[in-house]
């Protein structure tokens, strides 16, 4: 082996090691990142779950809105199955969660409607 040939050879091994370290030094870090939690600085929650009407409250149209690091996405109150049952969307352990509920009267634009008594006396 000449001169010339040993020193490509060397140069070939360490370019192949350089992006060899790059790229695990990157999946290393980005796993380091992903498992830190922020607990002993301060809290960073991943996800921020917040509901306009409180929780389970289905006389009242909620907007639910759910958040982590990159977006935020909001999800309104609903009725379905012929205007008898609302879907009902509430935060629980800060992630969205839903409920579909029959309204004994109906619903209508994401909340039951009240009953009103027709028992009146005079």
């Amino acid at each position: 082996m000449n001169k010339r040939t040993l020193a490509l050879f060397f140069v070939a091994i360490i370019t192949a090691s350089f992006f060899s370290l790059a790229f695990t030094s990157a999946f290393s870090f980005r796993e380091f990142f992903d498992k830190i939690t922020g607990k002993a600085a301060f809290p960073i929650n991943r996800n921020n779950c917040t509901d306009s009407d409180g929780g389970l409250n289905y006389n009242v149209l909620g907007n639910l809105t759910m958040c982590n690091r990159l977006s935020c996405k909001a999800y309104a109150d609903s009725c379905s199955g012929n205007s008898k049952n609302i879907i009902e969307r509430y935060c629980l352990k800060n992630n969205m969660a839903t409920k579909v509920y029959k309204c004994p009267a109906g619903c209508s634009n994401g909340a039951c409607i009240n009953q009103t008594s027709s028992n009146s006396t005079i």
